[in-house]
């Protein structure tokens, strides 16, 4: 009996202590719940404090640099300085673009040397102004760039000297791109409106004043956009380029920028109404005459600088910037848009990715679809890849310089790119295959891609929107 007793004694202490660990184990995880709770609360407050002041940080800057700009329209500064501050002023109100008024224009500094556009880039510890330079191969004068305050009638800061940076695709050509980069002084502090520019040749010095493009506090407003070189209209009509844009937004892009060279009123009414829906920037793109009268001196005429400049105009103001022609197209194979394999794919380490081309033959012998729209009529393309022909999606500030096929310069050396397998991403170029560009061997073998079809119905509906819009007439 006594020994009953003791083991039921025992049994009972047992469970008590079991019990007691129970509920002491439970509070220590209702404790750690709750401590984790209130450091969640934290980092989200912390999180939107952050938020909320880079919002008032942008909101502030973009004010200060109007009333910057307001300041000089009513100071002593010079007249042509307030001219040329209302007329950017303008084109902001009105909407003329979406750079903040500011397009680019070739300016002559000096013989055969002209600048189209200047960039403000702190993307290092050292703020440069960025200049985008059409010049001789042989020679290029020596530039300087002087940095006043608005409101200063003199300038109290030094001259900083303008270095050259050659670019990759010049293809020796008579002219050529060049990036000329200038030192913001210790000192000053502002994002400056404009850039003073000195080119001394053989000690003979002329001047010129270039507004300067800065995106630095914009935050990437724009996910995925899209640069387009010079626009010809003998290669181009203006329901391809609706298609274009429509069918390349389908696919995830939100905003492009284009290079008007020589369009016909269709396109150029085209180009407008993108422009006026906010879809689009339109720069001019009025190379000198004696180039546009001996194209071959010069790659393509200029397509690298049109490059480089929308390059740094995207800095900041997209996450991704693809560069294409309006023939081509970023087609994802797995996911429903590009931006959704960008998100899968980018790395701290990646500067951009690059994507293989097959060609979609239109002067194959095949029966082609009854279609306006040039996608949804050819379905047959090489089977292989051309990697020759390929196309890149760069993270803007990741990127010195970009090639018109390849990334030609990283902005540092920790940055690699990543090639993207043909099997969830490829460029669908539609173009006639004949043996140019080493494509002949694989042009002979081509098979059937029906993946543009899924888009056949919404693309369609799309294009006639703005068709309608634009009361542009039925094919016949």
């Amino acid at each position: 009996m006594r020994c009953y007793i003791y083991k039921l004694r025992l049994s009972v202490c047992l469970f008590v202590v079991l019990f007691t660990a129970l509920l002491f184990i439970t509070y220590l995880n209702h404790s750690e719940l709750e401590s984790a709770e209130k450091s969640s609360g934290k980092r989200k407050t912390r999180h939107r404090k952050r938020t909320r002041s880079r919002k008032q940080h942008e909101s502030h800057f973009q004010k200060a640099r109007l009333q910057e700009r307001e300041l000089v329209l009513r100071s002593t500064a010079p007249p042509t300085l307030r001219r040329e501050v209302q007329a950017h002023r303008l084109g902001q109100i009105r909407g003329k673009n979406t750079d903040q008024g500011i397009t680019g224009k070739f300016t002559e500094i000096a013989k055969d040397t002209h600048i189209y556009s200047a960039f403000y880039d702190d993307a290092k510890s050292n703020p440069f102004i960025r200049l985008i330079i059409l010049s001789g191969k042989h020679y290029q004068p020596g530039l300087s760039c002087q940095f006043c305050e608005p409101l200063s009638a003199s300038c109290s800061f030094a001259d900083s000297k303008a270095e050259y940076y050659t670019t990759n695709e010049n293809h020796g050509r008579v002219f050529g791109g060049f990036i000329a980069s200038c030192l913001v002084p210790d000192g000053f502090n502002a994002v400056p409106l404009f850039v003073d520019i000195t080119a001394d040749v053989k000690g003979e010095k002329s001047k010129a004043r270039v507004p300067v493009v800065s995106n630095a506090h914009l935050y990437y407003p724009i996910k995925y956009a899209i640069c387009v070189p010079p626009l010809r209209s003998e290669k181009l009509t203006a329901k391809r380029l609706i298609e274009f844009v429509e069918l390349t937004k389908l696919l995830g892009a939100n905003h492009f920028t284009f290079y008007d060279f020589k369009t016909d009123p269709e396109v150029n009414n085209v180009l407008r109404y993108y422009q006026e829906t906010q879809v689009a920037n339109v720069l001019p793109w009025n190379l000198p005459s004696n180039l546009v009268s001996r194209p071959n001196d010069i790659w393509y005429f200029g397509q690298v600088l049109a490059i480089l400049d929308c390059l740094y105009r995207y800095k900041n103001r997209a996450k991704f910037v693809a560069f294409n022609d309006v023939d081509e197209f970023i087609v994802p194979l797995r996911n429903s848009s590009i931006v959704e394999i960008l998100n899968a794919f980018h790395r701290p380490y990646h500067c951009g990715h690059c994507f293989q081309s097959v060609v979609f033959s239109s002067n194959a012998r095949f029966p082609r679809q009854k279609s306006e729209l040039v996608s949804q009529r050819f379905f047959h393309r090489t089977q292989e890849t051309i990697p020759l022909l390929s196309k890149c999606i760069v993270d803007p500030l990741r990127v010195f310089e970009m090639g018109i096929h390849h990334i030609s310069k990283a902005t540092g050396l920790r940055y690699s790119v990543n090639s993207v397998h043909e099997s969830d991403a490829v460029i669908f170029h539609y173009r006639t295959c004949t043996t140019s560009f080493g494509i002949r061997h694989q042009c002979m073998n081509l098979v059937h891609d029906g993946t543009m079809a899924k888009y056949g119905k919404r693309l369609q509906k799309m294009f006639r929107k703005v068709v309608n819009d634009l009361k542009l007439l039925a094919p016949t």
